[in-house]
């Protein structure tokens, strides 16, 4: 298990980390691959829905049911997915968010934790 491997396990498992960073100079997109990764492993019959890039939240095919987590790779689309789904996190409704800090170094923050304040 490599060093990044281990920081996000212990995002995922414990409740009081908030975020993760991942390696200077790796994309969002890498870091919530990582992410989606290890969740997989830890629930493997989790519905993972991920919205990339330049994807709608209104068209993402969220179950209504089950235990899902939906991966959002764009931090611009926060406020739009908040209005979609926040009210359905919960235990069996993850929601992970990657946002790039400075010097090109991305994070995956559990939930919206001011994301959606700063693209309004």
């Amino acid at each position: 298990m490599t060093g990044l491997d281990a920081r996000i396990m212990t995002f995922l498992t414990d409740s009081t980390a908030l975020s993760v960073n991942g390696p200077r100079c790796m994309s969002r997109s890498e870091l919530m691959d990582h992410v989606e990764e290890a969740v997989l492993k830890i629930m493997p019959d989790i519905n993972v829905v991920r919205i990339d890039d330049g994807c709608d939240p209104a068209e993402a095919e969220i179950p209504e049911t089950g235990r899902v987590a939906v991966f959002l790779v764009d931090p611009s689309l926060a406020s739009e997915l908040k209005d979609l789904v926040g009210d359905r996190i919960s235990d069996s409704f993850l929601v992970f968010c990657t946002q790039e800090l400075c010097h090109q170094v991305p994070v995956c923050i559990k939930g919206f934790h001011g994301l959606d304040i700063c693209y309004n």
